[in-house]
């Protein structure tokens, strides 16, 4: 078994289909001393996983807080390609 470019590996279909690992399936890697153990996540494991922060207490997205042309991001956008696109 080799590892990709990209630090990613393929689990054999036949260890796949014994711990019922579907695609887009939660596991765990353990490490012990030069050993790694991979294992399907419990519910409870994925409870716990950290939440994804909102985006508007990204520091980037957060300074055009203060900004009304910037309320309705997508509003911005579309005024800004039709802006640029109608010069041309």
């Amino acid at each position: 078994m080799r590892i990709t470019s990209k630090g990613q590996i393929t689990i054999p279909r036949e260890i796949r289909e014994q711990l019922g690992l579907m695609p887009n399936s939660e596991v765990i890697l353990e490490v012990e001393g030069n050993t790694v153990r991979i294992r399907r996540a419990t519910p409870e494991a994925q409870a716990t996983k950290p939440k994804r922060k909102s985006l508007k207490d990204e520091p980037f997205v957060g300074m055009w807080r203060d900004r009304e042309d910037m309320a309705d991001s997508s509003e911005w956008v579309l005024t800004t390609r039709q802006r640029e696109w109608t010069r041309r």
